[in-house]
């Protein structure tokens, strides 16, 4: 007999395959009798009598669905934070972690490091764009007979911190992790002019304060002598700052002043 294409068979041939069978018919009568491949036949007797539903392939992210994902992923700051993995399966789509980078890399979202920047109410913006405009004006001679101050807060960190973003995104809300100046293993002050720097002063948190003590007692389990030891590298590392390697911040004070303008007294690049 003529081999024949190889086909699912229909309910109505699985059902004459059984009943032949059920009289006692031997396998290659019933294939010369139904014009069906032994093997078939063979096969059908082994199955279950009611035939499962073939698997179907895993739904394909096309431009609706990672629409869905990112509009899911960028709803607000807690759903950035969130992996790929999580916004799907919040959404109930079932697709292997490769498929899920190449459909947020196709609307030109990725997993990237949050931008860390102190924390800004609409007070200390509104008090940023004033000071902006202030010393917009300054020039070179102005620049010159001024001393820049800041402070900044040292400690350590437990992780980097990802967000799902595109590249322009940055500064926006939901992708920063905000700073704040009080929870710190210490906190350093000092002066910098275009002719030269300040010592640092090294301020002590208050002793009676609770969160100070937890949080020094937390990290001393982890980092043995923390206080000593960040301190030691602050001063390591500022004595190697020569006044040629920050000179051209304060050269170009009238930009970061138009840059806060213009970020309406927002976090920025600068």
């Amino acid at each position: 007999m003529a081999k024949t294409p190889s086909r699912r068979l229909t309910y109505k041939e699985r059902v004459k395959i059984l009943t032949l069978a059920e009289f006692g018919w031997k396998q290659v009568a019933i294939a010369q009798q139904l014009g069906i491949r032994q093997s078939t036949i063979s096969n059908c007797l082994r199955s279950p009598c009611t035939p499962t539903k073939p698997k179907g392939s895993r739904p394909i992210l096309n431009t609706p669905l990672r629409c869905l994902l990112v509009r899911h992923a960028t709803e607000n700051a807690e759903q950035r934070r969130k992996t790929r993995e999580q916004i799907a399966y919040e959404l109930g789509i079932d697709v292997c972690r490769r498929t899920l980078i190449k459909a947020f890399g196709k609307e030109l979202y990725h997993r990237r490091k949050a931008t860390q920047k102190p924390f800004l109410t609409e007070e200390h913006k509104a008090q940023r764009v004033q000071w902006a405009w202030q010393h917009l004006c300054y020039d070179k001679e102005q620049q010159s007979r001024v001393g820049w101050s800041d402070e900044m807060s040292a400690w350590t960190s437990a992780g980097e911190v990802y967000v799902t973003r595109r590249a322009e995104e940055a500064l926006y809300p939901d992708c920063l992790i905000p700073r704040f100046k009080d929870f710190s293993s210490c906190m350093v002050w000092s002066i910098i002019s275009l002719h030269s720097k300040r010592p640092l002063v090294f301020f002590e948190k208050e002793k009676g304060s609770v969160d100070s003590q937890l949080l020094k007692w937390r990290l001393a389990k982890r980092f043995p002598n923390i206080d000593a030891e960040v301190k030691q590298h602050l001063k390591e590392e500022w004595e190697k700052i020569e006044v040629n390697d920050y000179k051209k911040y304060i050269t170009s004070m009238r930009d970061r002043c138009w840059a806060v303008i213009k970020a309406g007294g927002g976090p920025t690049k600068r």
